[in-house]
């Protein structure tokens, strides 16, 4: 994945987030979305799963794939740290029937903000921005996300 949104609603006690993404697989640029919910009472706990549907998938070669059934996945998430409004250490982990997909994820509120809080969050777990993949300056992909204009680049 190169470039991962998350917008996030609170209803009550409901959580519904939609989760826009651009990935290279196989040479090729692909961007799905997918929806999920959780409860309020769930994320407090730290350690909490969501039910998400991959709702929509398009390549660069093809149209876009809007799925008529989507199947429904369980993403486990644990906070690792947090700030409460600025930034979000997590383990995330998607189990598909034939693997499961893990990662540590970092979410900003603001992509230009300091990073100097997380680099002493990282620092409590023996860990380094540099163990992450950077992906340098937002791509043209992800202002489209941002602007909520979702279609590929051609």
């Amino acid at each position: 994945t190169f470039c991962r949104l998350y917008k996030t609603e609170k209803s009550g006690n409901k959580i519904d987030t939609n989760i826009y993404e651009y990935f290279l697989k196989r040479r090729d640029i692909y961007y799905s979305e997918a929806h999920c919910n959780t409860t309020l009472g769930r994320i407090k706990s730290g350690n909490f799963v969501s039910s998400c549907k991959e709702v929509m998938v398009t390549t660069r070669r093809r149209d876009t794939t809007k799925k008529t059934n989507p199947r429904i996945i369980k993403v486990y998430t644990s906070v690792i740290d947090t700030d409460y409004s600025k930034y979000i250490i997590q383990y995330r982990c998607v189990k598909t029937k034939s693997t499961i997909k893990d990662n540590i994820e970092i979410l900003q509120t603001n992509s230009n903000a300091d990073d100097e809080p997380i680099k002493k969050a990282l620092e409590k777990i023996d860990m380094g921005l540099e163990d992450f993949i950077a992906h340098g300056e937002p791509s043209k992909e992800c202002e489209k996300i941002d602007d909520g204009k979702k279609e590929l680049l051609l």
